[in-house]
């Protein structure tokens, strides 16, 4: 299965964060037949030191084409839930929301597939969720990444409390699914690792993902830590303890890890 789903990929140009990222678990959701489709090329305009897509150092246009390629590919598949995520594009402004919103509306005339988005933070303008949104989406999702003390390492040009405000704005306007996740490994510590949980909680978030860092090349940022199956597991009993509907923690655990199954596990428990 996994040569036949690279060779679909490649034959309709669609771009995965799963390679781009170089995910651990590509194999293993490839040969399953999933993968997070990534939108609007593989060039960000912003420069987080943990991630492993290229800034972008000259501007060009997206595929307009993208929306009927992903429609296309996801109807010949027969998916019933696909991860539609990008990069940060600030050069592109509203287009970004727009595109993915063209992407959704192409899937829902082809397909009934389910949909979960994992979006950027879009600076603040929740005009652009609106129009995300508004096309039909099952679960909404913006990581948060790491504890606030360290974005100004790893996320210079992100705001941990614009992230927060986003996906709060998401739950009470929209009250639809939505999604967050955490990377640990950049030297964080107990107490901030267990108040970034809190906040995103408190956020109203209902599905949390939380997984070991291993940077790409020695040219990221440095691991500070790998932590055991025993911490994970203890930092998933307290996420489930302060009431998220499905959780996720693990060495190789990500934001769209196990997505399909996340969804249901949180419709299910979702008060």
């Amino acid at each position: 299965m996994t040569e036949t789903f690279v060779s679909l990929l490649r034959k309709a140009r669609i771009n995965t964060i799963c390679e781009s990222a170089k995910c651990p678990n590509l194999k293993e959701c490839f040969s399953k037949g999933t993968s997070t489709i990534l939108i609007l090329g593989e060039g960000c305009t912003r420069n987080c030191r943990f991630c492993n897509l290229n800034r972008i150092r000259k501007i060009f246009e997206p595929d307009r084409s993208e929306p009927d390629k992903i429609a296309e590919f996801v109807k010949k598949l027969k998916m019933k839930y696909v991860v539609i995520t990008s990069p940060t594009r600030d050069d592109l402004g509203e287009y970004v929301a727009r595109h993915y919103a063209g992407v959704i509306s192409s899937i829902h005339k082809k397909s009934s597939c389910k949909i979960e988005v994992l979006t950027p933070d879009f600076k603040g303008f929740f005009s652009s969720i609106k129009i995300i949104v508004d096309a039909g989406i099952d679960v909404f999702g913006h990581n948060i990444e790491t504890v606030p003390r360290l974005y100004k390492k790893i996320r210079p040009e992100a705001n941990y409390d614009l992230s927060l405000s986003l996906l709060n704005y998401v739950k009470k306007r929209y009250n639809i699914l939505t999604k967050s996740g955490i990377i640990l490994g950049f030297g964080e510590t107990e107490k901030e690792i267990h108040q970034t949980i809190k906040d995103i909680r408190m956020a109203g978030v209902d599905i949390l993902t939380i997984g070991q860092y291993f940077p790409p090349t020695i040219d990221h940022f440095p691991l500070k830590k790998v932590y055991s199956e025993k911490e994970f597991l203890d930092l998933e009993n307290y996420s489930k303890s302060i009431g998220f509907s499905a959780v996720r923690t693990g060495t190789y655990v990500r934001s769209s890890y196990c997505a399909e199954e996340m969804f249901e596990e949180a419709l299910k428990n979702v008060s």
